[in-house]
């Protein structure tokens, strides 16, 4: 498929084998980038963004949106393949930009936090501004964190 799409660009009747190489090197290498790097989020940030008592319901309502654009995504695709073509890949390529966006602005980097933090963060009016600034954690090794304060 990815080679007699890659071969229909140019509306040439002779066969390169060397695009369809090219492209189906390009398709591997970039769902294995993909498969360590973005996929294991999709299912610890909505757990570690999430409260206890909303944890449960938002893994829930993850994995059922996940399911459903997936189940939408296997049918669609033969038949935007059938009449798109190769254009198809441009979906994916507008798609993946816009949410490279919504990260960028509206996310919130947990990396480095501990859960009681990130309750913090997310009580915050701007979760994302908060999540931005530098805090320290006052410890008492009796009772846990004692508050958390902004670092100077």
């Amino acid at each position: 498929g990815i080679y007699n799409s890659y071969n229909s660009l140019d509306g040439a009747t002779n066969k390169n084998l060397n695009v369809g190489r090219a492209g189906a090197a390009s398709f591997f290498l970039f769902n294995s980038a993909y498969a360590f790097t973005y996929t294991p989020l999709q299912s610890l940030y909505p757990a570690e963004c999430l409260e206890n008592t909303a944890r449960a319901k938002g893994v829930a309502m993850k994995i059922f949106v996940i399911s459903c654009t997936s189940f939408i995504n296997l049918l669609c695709t033969p038949i935007a393949l059938q009449n798109i073509q190769w254009r198809f890949i441009l979906v994916f390529v507008g798609w993946d930009a816009f949410e490279a966006i919504i990260w960028y602005f509206f996310a919130v980097e947990t990396q480095g936090r501990t859960l009681e933090e990130l309750d913090i963060i997310f009580s915050a009016p701007n979760p994302v501004q908060a999540s931005k600034q530098k805090s320290l954690a006052i410890l008492d090794k009796e009772h846990g964190i004692v508050r958390v304060v902004a670092a100077k």
